[in-house]
C-alpha cells in the first residue's frame, strides 16, 4: 500500500491494522471525477488486499482529518463490516459520531477515540 495510487496510508499491520486516508480532500476529488463507482472498487480492492497480505480481522481506520463521512463511504463500510471482519473508526468527528449514532451503524462499527 505505498504507491501513489494508494488511497490508503498504513500504519500498523496484522490482525488489527490501522489505515488512515492518504489524503481526505484528494480522495474525495477521486470519488467525484471517477463517477464514484471506479473509486469506490478501488478502496475496496485496496482494503481487501489489506486483509489478505495481513491477516487482518479488524481494519481500524483512523478519521483524524475527516470532518464529515459521504454516503459511499459509510455504504463501502457497512459492506466490508459483514461476516468475520471487524471495522473500527479511530478519532471521528462528533458530525460522524452523530450520524453513527443516528443511523445506529454505531450497533455494526466500532468507534474509538
Amino acid at each position: 500500500m505505498t504507491d501513489d495510487s494508494s488511497i490508503f496510508r498504513l500504519g500498523e499491520t496484522g490482525e488489527r491494522t490501522v489505515v488512515a486516508f492518504r489524503d481526505w480532500r484528494s480522495s474525495l476529488g477521486l470519488y467525484y471525477e471517477s463517477g464514484g463507482h471506479v473509486f469506490i472498487s478501488q478502496a475496496r480492492k485496496q482494503i481487501e488486499s489489506l486483509r489478505s497480505q495481513h491477516q487482518c480481522r479488524v481494519l481500524a481506520i483512523d478519521l483524524t482529518p475527516v470532518a464529515y463521512m459521504p454516503s459511499w463511504l459509510v455504504g463501502l463500510l457497512v459492506s466490508l463490516g459483514k461476516g468475520e471482519f471487524q471495522i473500527e473508526l479511530l478519532n471521528p468527528s462528533e458530525s460522524i459520531r452523530d450520524m453513527l449514532e443516528t443511523t445506529k451503524l454505531n450497533r455494526i462499527i466500532v468507534v474509538r477515540d
